[in-house]
C-alpha cells in the first residue's frame, strides 16, 4: 500500500511539474504557442527529416531528445529497464494516434487551448469559444476600459482584443455585455462596423449623449445594486425606456462592503421601480420580457 501511495504521489508531481513547465514555456515563447507538445515536437521532427514541406514546422525539437535521454538516464539510475503502459495497451496506442491525428490535421486540440490559456495566450479563449459556440447564449463581459487601466500604451491591445471577441459575436450570431468604463465613446464608434444581435451596456456611467445614441440603436442597459448610491447609474435609469432595461449583481464586486449576488436583484428591482414611477410587478414583466429578447439562447 505504501510502495502504490509512493508511486501515484510521484505521478501526480511529475503532473504538476509538467502542467507549470507547458505553461511557463507557452509564456515564454520556447516553443511558441505549443508549451509541452508531444505530437507537434513529432511533427516538427518529421519536416527536419523531409517527411513533409512545411517549412514553418522542420525542426528537430530538443525537448523530444531531452525526453529520450532523460528517460534513460532515469532508467539506467534506478535499475528500471521494464516498460509499463497499464491495461489495454493496443486499445491506448490507436486511441492516441486518433487523438494526436485528429488534433493536428483538424487544428482543434483541446489540451493545447488550456495550456495556451495557462501561458497567457488569446488565441486559447479564442479556439474555447470556437469550440464551445453552440453552448453559448452570449459573450461577455468584453469591452475596454479607460478608467481603472491608466496605461495609455495598452490601449491599442485592448481594442485589438475587444475587435476579436466581436468577431467571434458576429460570427457565431452571440449577443454580448460590454463593459465601456471611460471608454464609452471609443465602444460605441467600433459597435456599428459589426451585426452583433443584441447589445447589453453593463452599468454604464458615461456620457449622457451616447446613451440617446445607444437607445436608437436598440442597446440594452443592465443596472447594478449600484443604483442604491450612484448618481450616474441613476441618470442612466432616468434616461432610459423600460423596453431598454435589463438588472444584474455583477458579482463577486463589492457594493459598500457587500459582496454582489443574486440575492440583491430585488433590491436593485425596487429601486428602479421608484426611479421609472412604475409598480414592481409591472417592470418585473417588462425586465423578464427584456432578458428575454436579449438572450434568447436562455429560455
Amino acid at each position: 500500500m505504501r510502495r502504490f501511495l509512493t508511486r501515484r504521489l510521484l505521478i501526480i508531481y511529475a503532473g504538476l511539474i509538467f502542467g507549470v513547465l507547458a505553461a511557463l514555456m507557452v509564456n515564454w515563447g520556447n516553443p511558441a504557442n505549443m508549451g509541452v507538445c508531444v505530437a507537434c515536437f513529432i511533427r516538427d521532427i518529421s519536416g527536419a527529416l523531409g517527411l513533409h514541406r512545411a517549412g514553418v514546422v522542420q525542426y528537430i525539437r530538443p525537448e523530444i531528445i531531452g525526453f529520450i535521454l532523460g528517460a534513460f538516464i532515469t532508467a539506467f539510475a534506478f535499475r528500471e529497464w521494464r516498460s509499463s503502459g497499464g491495461s489495454s495497451p493496443l486499445v491506448r496506442f490507436f486511441l492516441g494516434a486518433f487523438v494526436m491525428i485528429g488534433a493536428l490535421v483538424f487544428l482543434g486540440c483541446p489540451t493545447r487551448m488550456i495550456i495556451r490559456i495557462a501561458g497567457g495566450d488569446l488565441n486559447g479563449i479564442l479556439d474555447l469559444i470556437t469550440m464551445n459556440s453552440d453552448k453559448l447564449c452570449a459573450m461577455g463581459e468584453i469591452g475596454m476600459d479607460h478608467h481603472f487601466v491608466k496605461k495609455k500604451e495598452l490601449y491599442p491591445l485592448q481594442e485589438k482584443i475587444f475587435k476579436q471577441m466581436l468577431e467571434l459575436a458576429q460570427k457565431f450570431n452571440l449577443p454580448v455585455i460590454l463593459h465601456t468604463k471611460g471608454a464609452e465613446k471609443e465602444v460605441f464608434d467600433i459597435l456599428p462596423s459589426y451585426k452583433i444581435p443584441n447589445i447589453d451596456i453593463h452599468w454604464y456611467s458615461g456620457p449622457e449623449n451616447l446613451i440617446k445614441v445607444g437607445l436608437d440603436r436598440g442597446y440594452f442597459f443592465s443596472i447594478t445594486p449600484a443604483i442604491q448610491y450612484s448618481p450616474p447609474l441613476k441618470k442612466t435609469v432616468e434616461l432610459c425606456e423600460p423596453s431598454n432595461l435589463l438588472l444584474e449583481s455583477d458579482g463577486p464586486v463589492e457594493y459598500q462592503n457587500q459582496v454582489g449576488a443574486p440575492s440583491m436583484v430585488p433590491s436593485v428591482l425596487k429601486r428602479v421601480s421608484k426611479i421609472k414611477n412604475i409598480p414592481e410587478v409591472d417592470l418585473q414583466r417588462q425586465i423578464l420580457k427584456n432578458t428575454k429578447k436579449a438572450f434568447p439562447k436562455i429560455f
